[in-house]
């Protein structure tokens, strides 16, 4: 079986479905991609942020308490799936190619006082979790904000 195909049915049995990459909302690349090693033999990518949107319309909201926590994790695991078909898209929709994710950066639009973004940032993890259950996580960080782009509740930035 195709390993791209065997993602898809994963992703599938979670009820989702790999997106088309989405398109910059701004004067930015999608992603960089830079040659390691000294024969170029592998890649370090790096993708822009990507922020919670389901068929590009904003998922909008702001963490303020434990209650906001499972909406906000539902948001960064849609995040996280838009940073997936990007990354789908700069390996030339080979995700096999893909032999280590290295870092996850979240942000999540929260009040001063809201402390709990590493739960919400817990969706995006799971998300690359069941993508590629062969690899280990990646280090990650979370952070609170008070906005981000058309309100959303979380962005997310990924290097592979």
């Amino acid at each position: 079986m195709n390993p791209d195909t065997a993602l898809i049915d994963r992703l599938n049995a979670m009820g989702l479905q790999l997106p088309a990459a989405p398109k910059p909302q701004a004067l930015y690349a999608p992603w960089s991609i830079h040659p390691l090693g000294a024969n170029g033999s592998s890649s370090l990518v790096v993708l822009s942020g990507q922020t919670c949107r389901r068929n590009g319309v904003p998922m909008v909201g702001i963490c303020r308490a434990e209650s906001d926590v499972v909406p906000a994790r539902e948001a960064a695991q849609i995040a996280a799936l838009n940073a997936l078909a990007l990354l789908h898209a700069a390996c030339e929709g080979r995700l096999e190619r893909v032999k280590r994710l290295l870092r996850l950066r979240g942000f999540v639009a929260s009040s001063a006082d809201f402390t709990l973004h590493s739960q919400v940032l817990d969706g995006s993890s799971e998300l690359l979790k069941v993508a590629f259950p062969d690899l280990p996580l990646p280090a990650r960080t979370a952070v609170g904000v008070s906005s981000l782009p058309a309100g959303c509740w979380v962005e997310v930035e990924l290097e592979a």
